[in-house]
């Protein structure tokens, strides 16, 4: 027994080396089998299912699925038995699990003969070329295979130990034998062993249940140890949960009220009006975005294109959510993009194929999601679609469509996308649509901005934050999927918790998914960080650049031809960018000022000349904010609203009285600039106060203390007459710029600077035209060049040429598109349509019209196009129509003094009102035929008197509307269409250094324009005064301010939503005007006098009493609103919108035409209400006409005079029909008993001391008039000897308001009509 034993041990001790050499030979193979099982497990199901999907798979594929098929066992390597092998549910683990030992040698040789002759598909780099998943399962057969062939090799140790085996059994078996003897003595022992176990027994059943219990109680630590976190979340996420259930019908509410009605809001009016909806209903901190939609659908939306900013989002959740068919306004196109990819199977059709409602009809039979894109204009052959007009037919429900009754699928969708903002879209189906505004966002422009600068700067930068963006969120949305796993499992558990041991390692595996999870993407938020820490260089040039954006989109309001999209921002920025040359430390200083000088002149070149200045102050205002300080720009712009002010304790002696209540506003509302200016000081301010160019002659001890705009502040206060020339100052030098104008282009660079998809459209002013340069330039270039005038019928030969000519690669201009405007959305549908030759270029031309579509406007490259300004450059161009034929020398002079007439009568215009009181289409046309006529009543010998008749009432006079803009043109035509001026004779001066020649050839003519014609206009070759340009400048820069004040306040919808502070302001005012003598209380006067002076009077003061308690109700029931908006009837809404842009509101203006400035209507009205009343008391004692009365205290100073007449007709007993009012300026020409005396006068134009004499350069814009003497008397008698001139009087500085005319002596009246001298109240 003993031998055999140790037999038996010497057996065991050579099966141990046996089998360690055995080990040995597997040692090598074994880590290999071992990773490619790791890899195995790491292959997804999605690649498995990928692979599953394929219809014909890689060549790879199949070569490595057919060795795992063969080593399984399985023979039928065909492609459908690959699929239903990996398409078991515990694939992965049953290749997992392979015991290589079941692989037979005639195996083993298919698979090694596979492996060899397929090579390329079992390399790790084509395999993962083909899938994720091939590479693991080809490291997996060539594991097997190799771990295969180590078995081949130790075969003869297997039989050698299998050898020893078979002894040791036999060795054992005679030991089994010899142990039978001892049986007996092993009962014996086995009794005592039973008891023993059964007391072994009872003590193990207690320890195991003390285990058991032990081990539960780990269990539960553990569970409550690793969901520690996610208690804490889900118990804030229970709370706010209980918290919107609690709220659920008011959420829904609010959302469903978002949905439907805030989708076409900007981001500002939906934070203003979703605030108020909460506070409505006392709900603090609500975001439907977070109630209608998840953080991983969000997640979703993002990597799939979305913009990122808060706006998008929200709009995303509307697009989605609403029951309604989306009209989406993308400006940038993204929208449509993102829809085509996040929308699976979903299709996108241009607008203006010609097969659209075909396709629309397919969809709404096969239950298709569609993407219309770039629709111009809405066709309301959609509205059944909109509306649903659904009908059954037995089991089906169709739909009217396209005049055909199509079968409706219900999982039909559509979206419409459009770039138009004003896309035009009729009631019906307004109501019928969920408009979806995707308005551009400073913060998504500058992130937009941000990315092109990365991708064209730092293209590997932009790879990297990309990828690891795109990689954290896919592995937030797997955390999420973990997530909502983890609960689900927890919610389905059944039975105790802690003994579901499945369970438990089903959550253990989550819960470390999730934690490995959450620290990848801890790591890739870092790693992200970290990449946009280099990538924050770029972020203040993006945020400028958005900023410059913001500094033009407004313009379209000011004037609707001025309208630009977000493209163009990022085709400037991305040109800039791509033509810098600068690569040293300052490239992105370098990049800033030239993207700034680029925005500036791109879009200065798209705008009119006489609004540069408001466009460059604005541009100014919104990209260079730190130039501003508080209430400085609501001060130059008059926003800050307030009561007259009053110039009590300002005592400057050089500054004129009228400029005081100026100066009093930047004291009240700017006190530290007040007191820094130091205007005390005579001696520092001495030259300031004598010099014409006042603005660069502050003293140099206040300036030092001044901002740039704090000067243009001053002078716009004390000397308005040169905020012009300070305006261009403070925009040039802030610019570092020459001119507000841009420089002059040729239109070889326009061409060379557009791209052939994009159309670029001229916007013509005062009949320029650029189409013979246009055609000249295609010469020299040699490309065929083709021109349409636009009119009616032309539309489809338009089209046919833009088909042609964008295949062949030749320009195309369509001209006079104004004139054809309906044709011009299908002129964009055409192009957009085409994919055009590099070298096609469509030019378009066209004149402003607001109703131009916005579409083809942001599309184009816009460039105004409008003749030099100046008599010479006039001239030259009347003179480019005039055929060089032979004509006497009176006709050629004839031809030039009319040229020189119609070059007067078009630049005066740049005057107005001064130079004519409003814009008179004088065009060519006129010119033209003016010419014909001339030529022929010269021919011979010439008649001035019919001449001037037929310019007068044929050509020039019937375009004139006011009286005495009338005499101008009678005044110029006296003084040129004369023997003294004409007579073939030279010598003859048109004006101080132009002679007249007296030549035949029309050479000379435009020889002598060239040299003796000035480039830049002065007044005096219009006979206007010396001093004009101050009153242009005061007229310029009033109209530029208004223009600034238009384009801050953009959009009315968009206003409206912030009127809060402006009505406020208004109201605030009209309390403190009527606070001292309560006016709107006072009783209407009664009166009883039969005198017609104080008749009128009494009713002036009743009609004034009554206009300040109109206003009074207006303000109120504008008070009322502001607490309660549901209260506003529709008037009291008209009023908040004019307040708001800082208009007199219509129904004010109908009571009483006054100021357009709101807050200078109530200043006017209440000092205009206390004058007439004082009046009115006046007239009570008879002392009123003993007394200068100041006209500007009467609502209707033409009322007052014709009371004055009755009163004289009653007097003197005379017929009112035979009475002339009568103008004298001292008071012994008129009878005193009916003289009324008129005082606070100016004069415009002129300087007066018995007679009219001129201005000098230096004069002020207006003299005071002396006391002015009107009578009604007869109309033979006359108060003045000598020659005189009608002069007109106006209530204010417009001349649109005529008082009366009175007469002034004068030497020539021609000079002074020329001159437009004029009379204003005060």
């Amino acid at each position: 027994m003993e031998q055999l034993k140790a037999a038996t041990e010497k057996e065991n001790v050579r099966i141990e080396e046996q089998k360690a050499k055995i080990d040995e030979q597997l040692k090598e193979v074994q880590p290999l089998i071992d990773e490619a099982r790791k890899s195995v497990s790491s292959i997804k199901s999605e690649s498995l299912s990928e692979i599953r999907s394929l219809r014909a798979p890689p060549e790879a594929v199949r070569d490595i699925l057919q060795a795992v098929l063969l080593f399984m066992g399985i023979l039928d390597t065909s492609w459908e038995a690959m699929r239903k092998f990996l398409s078991k549910s515990g694939v992965k683990e049953e290749i997992m699990n392979f015991d290589a030992n079941r692989i037979t040698n005639e195996i083993h040789k298919k698979v090694t003969a596979l492996v060899k002759q397929k090579s390329n598909s079992f390399e790790e780099a084509n395999a993962k070329r083909a899938s994720a998943a091939a590479a693991p399962l080809a490291a997996w057969v060539k594991a097997n295979l190799e771990y295969s062939k180590i078995l081949e090799k130790i075969a003869p140790l297997e039989g050698e130990k299998n050898k020893l085996l078979k002894n040791l059994k036999k060795a054992e078996k005679q030991m089994e034998n010899l142990s039978k003897g001892l049986q007996s003595v092993d009962e014996v022992v086995g009794e005592l062993k039973r008891k023993f176990e059964v007391l072994m027994k009872e003590a193990t059943q207690i320890k195991v249940d003390l285990d058991r219990e032990q081990e539960t109680i780990k269990i539960a630590g553990t569970l409550v140890e690793s969901l520690a976190g996610e208690f804490q979340r889900w118990k804030l996420q229970i709370e706010n949960l209980k918290d919107e259930q609690s709220k659920m019908e008011l959420c829904s509410l609010i959302t469903s009220a978002f949905i439907t009605y805030l989708g076409g809001c900007s981001e500002k009016d939906r934070n203003s009006l979703l605030k108020a909806m909460c506070k409505m209903f006392n709900i603090s901190h609500f975001k439907p975005l977070s109630f209608a939609s998840l953080e991983t659908e969000q997640l979703n939306w993002k990597t799939k294109g979305l913009p990122s900013d808060q706006l998008s989002l929200e709009n995303g959740m509307i697009m989605f959510n609403s029951c309604h068919v989306s009209l989406i306004i993308d400006p940038s196109g993204q929208v449509s993009s993102f829809l085509s990819k996040f929308l699976e199977k979903s299709e996108t059709f241009k607008a203006a194929q010609s097969d659209l409602m075909t396709q629309i009809e397919l969809a709404i039979r096969f239950g298709k999601t569609i993407i219309i894109d770039d629709v111009v204009e809405f066709d309301t052959a959609l509205i059944p679609i909109l509306r649903r007009d659904l009908s059954s037919q037995g089991p089906r429900q169709v739909i009217s469509f396209g005049g055909k009754q199509i079968d409706f699928n219900t999982d039909f969708r559509i979206f419409i996308c459009t770039r138009d903002e004003k896309v035009e879209i009729r009631p019906n189906a307004a109501n019928q649509l969920n408009i979806v505004n995707f308005t551009t966002t400073i913060s998504a422009l500058s992130a937009q901005l941000l990315d092109v600068a990365i991708h064209l700067e730092k293209p590997e930068l932009e790879e990297r934050s990309s990828g690891l963006l795109r990689d954290a969120e896919l592995k937030k949305l797997e955390l999420e999927g973990l997530e909502q796993l983890l609960l689900q499992q927890l919610a389905t558990s059944q039975g105790n918790l802690l003994e579901n041991t499945a369970l438990l390692d089903s959550l253990n595996k989550s819960k470390e998914s999730a934690e490995i999870i959450s620290k990848s993407i801890e790591e890739s938020e870092h790693l992200h960080k970290e990449l946009n820490t280099q990538k924050e260089i770029y972020v203040p040039l993006s945020l400028y650049t958005s900023s410059l954006f913001f500094s033009f989109s407004n313009l379209q309001y000011y004037n609707p031809m001025y309208n630009y999209s977000v493209n163009t921002i990022m085709r400037l920025f991305e040109k800039v960018i791509k033509s810098c040359q600068d690569n040293s430390s300052t490239r992105v200083e370098t990049l800033t000022r030239q993207i700034q000088l680029t925005v500036f002149y791109h879009i200065s070149r798209g705008i009119f000349r006489q609004d540069r200045l408001m466009f460059a102050v604005a541009f100014i205002n919104a990209t260079m904010p730190k130039l501003f300080q508080s209430k400085e720009w609501e001060l130059f712009t008059g926003v800050l609203v307030d009561e007259s002010s009053t110039q009590s304790g300002i005592r400057v002696s050089w500054i004129t009285p009228e400029r005081l209540p100026a100066l009093a506003r930047i004291r009240s509302h700017l006190p530290s600039l007040f007191n820094a200016l130091k205007l005390q000081d005579d001696a520092s301010w001495n030259e300031f106060s004598k010099t014409l160019q006042s603005e660069k002659a502050i003293p140099s001890n206040v300036e030092v203390t001044l901002s740039d705009f704090q000067k243009v502040l001053f002078i716009q206060a004390v000397k308005p007459e040169r905020l012009y020339n300070a305006l261009v100052d403070f925009v040039n030098k802030n610019l570092k710029i020459n001119s507000i104008n841009p420089p002059a282009f040729e239109l070889k660079h326009i061409f060379a600077e557009s791209e052939a998809i994009e159309p670029i459209l001229f916007i013509l002013a005062d009949g320029a035209d650029p189409s013979q340069e246009l055609s000249e330039l295609a010469t020299a270039l040699r490309v065929p060049y083709h021109s349409i005038s636009m009119g009616q019928g032309q539309e489809q030969i338009a089209y046919d040429a833009i088909k042609e000519c964008s295949i062949k690669g030749e320009w195309l201009c369509l001209n006079n598109l104004h004139l054809m405007l309906a044709a011009v959305p299908s002129i964009f549908k055409h192009l957009s349509l085409t994919t055009p030759h590099e070298n096609f270029r469509l030019w378009l031309t066209t004149e402003a019209d607001p109703r131009f579509p916005s579409m083809m406007l942001q599309q184009s490259l816009k460039i105004t196009f409008e003749p030099p300004p100046g008599v010479r450059n006039n001239l030259l161009r009347t003179y480019t129509q005039i055929d060089k034929q032979t004509r006497n020398t009176v006709t050629c002079q004839s031809i030039f003094v009319l040229a020189w007439l119609h070059a007067l009568l078009q630049e005066r215009r740049t005057f107005i009102p001064q130079g004519w009181t409003k814009f008179y289409e004088f065009g060519a046309s006129d010119v033209r035929v003016a010419r014909a006529f001339v030529e022929q009543l010269t021919a011979k010998e010439a008649d001035w008197e019919f001449v001037r008749g037929i310019l007068k009432f044929v050509i020039y006079g019937g375009r004139i509307e006011n009286d005495f803009d009338a005499k101008v043109l009678d005044s110029y035509l006296n003084v040129l269409f004369c023997d003294d001026k004409i007579n073939g004779r030279p010598g003859k001066e048109l004006v101080k250094g132009v002679e007249i020649p007296a030549s035949d050839k029309m050479e000379e003519y435009i020889g002598l324009i060239g040299k003796q014609v000035p480039s830049v206009d002065e007044p005096y070759l219009f006979g206007l005064p010396e001093n004009i340009k101050y009153s242009w400048q005061i007229v310029e820069a009033e109209r530029t301010i208004s223009s600034i004040r238009t384009l801050a306040l953009g959009d009315s919808k968009n206003a409206l939503t912030d009127s809060t502070e402006t009505t406020t302001q208004i109201i605030a005012l009209w309390k403190k005007l009527c606070q001292s003598d309560d006016l709107p209380k006072r009783e209407l006067p009664v009166f009883h006098s039969t005198d017609p002076i104080q008749e009128v009077l009494c009713l002036e003061a009743i009609n004034a009493l009554n206009l300040i308690k109109f206003l009074h109700r207006s303000i109120g029931n504008v008070a009322k609103s502001m607490k309660n908006p549901s209260m506003a009837s529709v008037s009291t809404q008209k009023v908040i919108q004019s307040l708001v842009f800082q208009q007199t509101p219509d129904e004010w203006d109908s009571a009483w035409a006054g100021p357009s400035d709101p807050a200078e209507y109530l200043n006017a009205v209440v000092k205009k209400t206390r004058g007439t009343m004082q009046l009115h008391e006046s007239s009570k004692s008879s002392s009123l006409l003993s007394s200068p009365i100041d006209f500007s205290d009467l609502f209707y100073p033409n009322t007052f005079l014709n009371a004055l007449r009755q009163m004289t007709s009653r007097q003197l007993q005379i017929p009112l029909d035979q009475l002339a009012l009568s103008s004298a300026w001292t008071p012994s020409q008129l009878p005193p008993k009916q003289c009324v005396q008129v005082q606070g006068l100016l004069l415009q134009g002129a300087t007066f001391d018995s007679f009219l004499r001129e201005t000098t350069v230096s004069s002020s814009v207006y003299y005071p008039a002396p006391l002015l003497h009107l009578a009604w008397t007869t109309e033979a008698s006359s108060t003045i000897n000598g020659e005189q001139i009608q002069v007109p009087l106006y209530s204010s500085n417009d001349r649109s308001d005529l008082v009366t005319s009175v007469n002034m002596p004068c030497r020539g009246t021609d000079k002074w009509n020329i001159a437009a001298v004029a009379l204003f109240l005060k």
